[in-house]
């Protein structure tokens, strides 16, 4: 992942503007209100790498063949499916006193602002070479990777802030296991 941002300025300071206050989640109206505006701010991000990936299809057909074709569906599909985890209904149950979780939290928030900016990044380098070949078979597979770990850290903040159903990430299953 990388360590500096990429991502043009206003993008990140519109996702980073956004991030959650924890210390308001004792209200469950102002929780779904700061919630929602994060998860619509990192949607949009994620909503906007597939709009450009889908635009590299679209801008040159000829080009890609069917294999690379197949590859972006499928980090659409992979895209499509984080929205589920952030589209997560139910009510924030957070503690007031947690703050071990709002730690955790944090970190999680953090983690997906910079999953996001090494998406944009490795979506930018197809679209300003969407001949490259070597594209689909190294940096395509690290945004499937970063993707992959976007699900998963939004998983389990849905976990953390009580939205779970029934589908613990496997990190907290251990820690239950190990009790």
């Amino acid at each position: 992942m990388s360590g500096t941002a990429t991502v043009a300025y206003t993008r990140l300071a519109h996702v980073i503007q956004r991030m959650p206050s924890y210390s308001c989640y004792g209200s469950s109206l102002r929780a779904a209100a700061e919630e929602r505006a994060w998860r619509l701010a990192l949607g949009r991000q994620l909503k906007e790498c597939g709009d450009r990936l889908l635009k590299v299809v679209e801008m040159q057909p000829e080009i890609i063949t069917d294999e690379q074709h197949d590859t972006i569906d499928s980090l659409v599909d992979e895209i499509g499916a984080i929205f589920q985890r952030l589209n997560r209904q139910g009510q924030v149950c957070l503690g007031l006193g947690d703050a071990d979780t709002v730690a955790e939290l944090e970190e999680h928030d953090l983690r997906l602002i910079l999953l996001i900016e090494e998406a944009h990044a490795l979506v930018s380098a197809l679209a300003r070479d969407s001949r490259s070949s070597s594209w689909f078979g190294r940096e395509a597979q690290r945004l499937s990777r970063d993707l992959d770990a976007i699900a998963a850290v939004a998983e389990e903040r849905n976990f953390l802030l009580g939205l779970d159903r029934g589908t613990a990430p496997a990190r907290a299953r251990r820690k239950g296991d190990e009790a």
